[in-house]
């Protein structure tokens, strides 16, 4: 039982009365009665109108839940109750979930029912345990509140980023793919797949121009071409300590792993055959190329619960494992991030080492608190040694980076709010051009 502001104020008076015994002692009898049965009333009006208020509670959402997005929850109360329930409702979330909102009032008719709605922005994937919902419901003589538990329980699965997903599709369907950085490549060099005719535009090539089409139209049309297709994808996830720096409020594996599952739908869209390897010292999943439209769902389900490894990373093994699973060409896509030339010189040579047989597509994820921190104007003297540090650190890292270009593997040097975009970009940049 919680007295409400209406409750205090009358139990309030009961210290008033006590007071007045400095002049009168029997006020201070009256004055503990006075409290000692308004507690009672208020006692029994709350257990009361708790006993007259039946509540049926669910809570409903979607499974799974997408990491760094807003995903809607909605709790719902069923009253079997004659009285109409002016309640507050909480739901207990695990911080994990970044719950917004989630204590609303709710107000029930007689007989009816109400809902709650909030969203949750997870920030961590895997699975967490949902715990209970808690709700205080105002007594019929408005001195105080009742309050029940309600054992919903459940579990929530926190999958990469879905939402984004959906609204590539959706974008997709609008054409406004370019609107939000998303380039739409048609044309390849070389053997191109025809794909459909359009009006002539100015800047199209002259070699393109269809002239039957323009002959019985009777005004120049131009050949369209997409992509080549039926090429395969391979995402390389390196889950080993340097992917656990957090950066943009996620560690740089959940920024991978969004980026990953993207670049995957993308290039099942592409009708392309997709496959993964994730490894820290050890190889965590693998799964070869194949061309299906589950594969996107697979890799969803694989990677939701990996979680990062704090050891060093086993480039050696993860790329002969690679090697030896791999006959077709491919594009070799491997998240991870570089201190240095000399402790990365392993994956430096092994990458390359991958090269001409398949494409190597190096994607570092820049930490944006080491960029911020070279640039930082320096206060005090410690301010100079930490700038003097970040440039130093991102030197090494820019040498790494030019190794690897130097033998002969593309490399993507990319802070994470702009990762996605850029991988998929590339992507389609390489396909455009025929590399594959």
């Amino acid at each position: 039982m919680v007295f409400t502001r209406l409750g205090l104020l009358m139990l309030m008076v009961g210290p008033v009365l006590a007071m007045g015994g400095l002049w009168r002692l029997q006020l201070v009898g009256v004055g503990l009665w006075w409290i000692v049965a308004l507690t009672l009333l208020a006692l029994a009006d709350a257990l009361l109108s708790r006993r007259l208020a039946p509540l049926e509670v669910s809570r409903t959402f979607d499974d799974p839940l997408s990491l760094d997005a807003r995903n809607p929850v909605r709790v719902t109360l069923r009253s079997r109750s004659r009285l109409i329930l002016d309640l507050v409702v909480h739901d207990d979330v695990p911080d994990e979930l970044g719950p917004e909102n989630n204590t609303r009032r709710v107000t029930i008719p007689p007989y009816g029912s109400g809902e709650m709605r909030y969203v949750v922005h997870p920030r961590q994937r895997g699975r967490v345990a949902l715990r209970d919902v808690y709700v205080r419901g105002l007594a019929i003589l408005r001195l105080s509140r009742w309050q029940r538990r309600f054992r919903v329980g459940g579990e929530a699965r926190v999958y990469p980023n879905l939402a984004d997903l959906r609204r590539y599709d959706y974008l997709a369907r609008a054409r406004r793919l370019q609107a939000v950085g998303y380039r739409q490549v048609r044309r390849v060099g070389g053997g191109r797949d025809f794909e459909s005719l359009r009006d002539y535009m100015p800047d199209d090539e002259f070699r393109d121009i269809d002239w039957k089409a323009t002959a019985r139209r009777e005004r120049p049309m131009t050949r369209q071409y997409q992509i080549e297709r039926s090429q395969n994808l391979v995402l390389m996830l390196d889950c080993g300590r340097m992917m656990a720096a957090e950066t943009e409020g996620m560690s740089k594996l959940d920024h991978a792993i969004n980026a990953a599952l993207m670049l995957a739908h993308v290039a099942v869209a592409m009708d392309d055959s997709v496959g993964w390897l994730a490894f820290s010292n050890r190889i965590l999943r693998l799964r070869r190329p194949r061309k299906s439209k589950e594969q996107v769902a697979l890799l969803a389900d694989d990677l939701y619960e990996l979680q990062v490894d704090l050891v060093e990373p086993d480039y050696v093994t993860a790329l002969a494992m690679l090697k030896g699973q791999l006959r077709k060409r491919a594009l070799v896509v491997i998240f991870t991030d570089l201190v240095d030339l000399e402790a990365s010189e392993r994956l430096v040579t092994h990458t390359a080492a991958l090269y001409p047989q398949h494409l190597p597509l190096l994607i570092a994820i820049q930490d944006s608190e080491l960029h911020k921190l070279s640039r930082l104007t320096p206060v005090r003297q410690d301010d100079v040694y930490t700038a003097a540090v970040a440039t130093r650190l991102l030197e090494r890292r820019a040498l790494a980076l030019a190794a690897m270009r130097r033998q002969g593997a593309l490399v993507l040097d990319v802070a994470p709010p702009e990762l996605t975009t850029r991988a998929v970009n590339e992507y389609l940049a390489t396909k455009a051009a025929g590399r594959l």
